[in-house]
Order: structure tokens, then C-alpha cells, then sequence
């Protein structure tokens, strides 16, 4: 469906005439491996179109990945197998519980619809996230939509609290 515009319009029980008999009218033969393929395409492109970055900066967090330890690591997780819970070094015994949700698509690691943003990339991010000087939850909200790593929701409420301390502390030097 990602490949087509469409429209969706509530219609009430009693006016679908039709819907029954499409239900109980199954597909002949399995789904062509061409068309499956092209679908998960388009849905991959949909994922890294709607992502709120440019194509530069998702360039720039490929190359991160790419550079990154646990990064490569988790991929090849991703494109071999992950081992049982146990054989898991700690460092990745953080991303073992959202294992079925990381994948490689079109080069960057995600956690669903989420980037999953390297270590030399997070403060970056974090200073990005709270730009507007939004509160916690705003923040929180931000970052949700678009990127992941183990713990950014713990790094977000540090982040705000010290620039909230900083900035109370500005305001008592202004105002003593």
C-alpha cells in the first residue's frame, strides 16, 4: 500500500455492499516475489523519507554507524542472528530486548521507524532535542518520533535539569 496515494473515508456497515464478498474472496497463489520486494521498498523509502533529517545528515549517521562498535556489531546481529540472552555481552544486553524491532534498512540501523543514533552522536543529538529549550516531556516527545539509543529518556531529564539549574543560577547573578 505505501506505493499507492490514498484516501481513507468511514463508511457506515450498512452501506458496504460489497465488503462481505471481497472478504471471502481469497488471492490466487502466493504473492510474487517481485511484488513483495518492491512493496517492502517502497516502505523502506517511506521510513527514510519521513524521517525529520536531511539526506547530508542521514549520510552523516550511516558513516557514524559505520564507525561505531556496537553499531556494526548490532548489525551483524541484525543480518546473521542474535544469540540466546545469556551469550549477549553487556554492552549489547541493552538492545536484546528490542531485538526484533532493529533492522538495516537502506543503510542506517533502526529500531522500528527510529534511527538508532551512534555514541559520538548523542550529545550532538541531546543539544538538537532540547534547541528550543523545551521541557522534559516536549523533548521526550521530540526525540520518540525519530531516534533511539538505551537510555536517551535518562539523558534527556539530565540534560534538561542541569540546563534548568544553569539557567536559575544566571537569573539569581542577574537578579540578586
Amino acid at each position: 500500500m505505501m506505493m499507492f496515494s490514498y484516501t481513507i473515508v468511514r463508511t457506515s456497515g450498512k452501506e458496504l455492499f460489497a465488503a462481505d464478498a471481497l472478504s471471502r474472496n481469497p488471492q490466487k497463489g502466493p504473492c510474487k516475489r517481485e511484488e513483495l520486494e518492491a512493496e517492502i521498498y517502497a516502505f523502506i523509502q517511506m521510513i527514510t523519507s519521513s524521517l525529520p533529517a536531511s539526506s547530508r545528515r542521514l549520510d552523516e549517521l550511516r558513516a557514524a554507524q559505520l564507525k561505531d562498535e556496537t553499531c556494526q556489531k548490532l548489525a551483524d546481529y541484525v543480518l546473521k542472528e542474535w544469540p540466546s540472552k545469556k551469550e549477549v555481552e553487556t554492552l549489547y544486553a541493552l538492545y536484546w530486548q528490542n531485538r526484533y524491532e532493529i533492522s538495516v534498512q537502506d543503510g542506517l540501523l533502526m529500531r522500528g521507524c527510529k534511527i538508532i543514533i551512534p555514541k559520538s552522536h548523542q550529545a550532538e543529538v541531546l543539544n538538537q532535542i532540547h534547541e528550543g529549550h523545551l521541557d522534559i516531556t516536549k523533548c521526550r516527545a521530540r526525540a520518540r518520533f525519530s531516534m533511539y539509543w538505551p537510555g536517551i529518556s535518562t539523558e534527556i531529564e539530565e540534560k534538561i535539569k542541569v540546563a534548568l539549574r544553569v539557567y536559575k543560577s544566571q537569573v539569581i547573578a542577574i537578579n540578586p
